[in-house]
């Protein structure tokens, strides 16, 4: 996007959403800054984020951040269980706006040697990315808080018991997880899109299928990451097969989330769009990589041809489901999935005590997160 259409489109949200909008927050973000993290903790998440118009992109650029922020906290390889606990508290209480400049960066300072250099950078510039969150208009920071602070809340739970790493023992816990570290922020981007767009109105299967949209790229993650994860003690794939062929619902939730965003914002279409046909592009490879034991990539070839595509037919509803509905039958042998009668060890009660979102009982138990 050139940046005249970047200010055009920005003009444009002041007018429409004067009451959401916050001036201070525009002079003051920079979004050089917010980019060169992005670029460097995901190269493929920044290419898509600026697909996004402001303040949109803004928006979800922080939330990004505070996200990648917290997930550091999980990822770390700690000396002990309650320093990582403590860092995890820290970090809610610097979402919650209770920090300065000094206590922020002592946090920073905590962190093992062995966080990676991109993921040091950000740390160095973490205050910056907590003040600028309570610069935002106060329903905008709301929504980014309470889906921070869920995460926040989701992680602790599942690394407090780790001895070494997070093992998960069941399709339900690993929906669990999934859902407080990616469905959440399916939920937080519908609410968000809705604060900059008028004409969208959330709707109980909007929210439903913005889980399926998250827990379906987290499930692709964490199969392409598990010969990594494994020798780190992070057990998260219990059952490979199985979890593979959950993606079957989780991809079709995705694919109705995406046909409903308004046609005429192409912005976000392609946000999601492409995201998740990468995930269906990706996942021969992801098998194979598996098979061989070895890192095998999409070629770039076969990514540009699926951005290509997807861009060119992003506001078609017919050809954006045909194509999925091609991929999916090229995936898989059977598009039928059906949850296992295992049962969970955990109490599942804790769930309903960290989420604070909008999802009722019944579609908890729809998501597959609890038996």
């Amino acid at each position: 996007m050139s940046a005249p259409k970047a200010y055009v489109n920005i003009s444009k949200y002041k007018t429409l959403h004067n009451s959401l909008w916050n001036t201070n927050f525009v002079e003051m973000i920079d979004w050089k800054i917010y980019s060169k993290h992005l670029k460097l903790v995901s190269r493929s998440f920044a290419f898509c984020i600026e697909k996004l118009h402001p303040p949109f992109r803004d928006w979800v650029g922080l939330s990004y951040i505070l996200c990648r922020l917290v997930d550091t906290v999980e990822d770390s390889l700690w000396a002990s269980r309650a320093e990582q606990q403590n860092s995890f508290e820290l970090f809610d209480k610097f979402i919650k706006g209770t920090s300065d400049e000094f206590e922020v960066n002592r946090w920073a300072s905590t962190f093992p040697p062995s966080v990676p250099d991109n993921e040091k950078k950000l740390l160095e510039d973490a205050n910056i990315f907590f003040s600028d969150l309570n610069q935002l208009p106060e329903n905008v920071r709301n929504v980014i808080k309470r889906t921070v602070l869920d995460m926040g809340r989701g992680m602790a739970h599942f690394s407090k018991d780790a001895s070494v790493g997070i093992e998960v023992k069941s399709l339900v816990e690993a929906n669990q997880y999934c859902f407080f570290v990616a469905g959440i922020i399916g939920e937080m981007l519908t609410e968000l899109f809705a604060a900059s767009e008028l004409t969208y109105q959330i709707s109980n299967d909007k929210i439903s299928n913005s889980h399926h949209f998250g827990l379906f790229l987290q499930k692709i993650n964490l199969l392409k990451d598990q010969m990594r994860d494994l020798p780190e003690g992070r057990r998260l794939v219990p059952n490979r097969e199985e979890m593979r062929q959950s993606l079957v619902g989780d991809g079709s939730g995705a694919i109705n989330y995406i046909l409903e965003i308004p046609e005429a914002r192409k912005d976000y279409r392609i946000f999601c769009a492409w995201s998740l046909f990468l995930g269906l592009a990706s996942l021969p490879y992801i098998d194979q990589s598996w098979r061989e034991q070895k890192n095998i990539k999409i070629p770039r070839t076969r990514t540009l041809l699926i951005l290509g595509k997807v861009e060119l037919i992003v506001g078609d509803n017919h050809k954006l489901k045909k194509m999925f509905n091609e991929m999916m039958l090229n995936n898989f042998r059977t598009l039928e999935f059906s949850l296992p009668a295992k049962n969970t060890k955990r109490d599942d009660i804790w769930l309903y005590q960290f989420y604070k979102g909008r999802l009722t009982p019944e579609q908890i138990s729809q998501l597959n997160l609890v038996q």
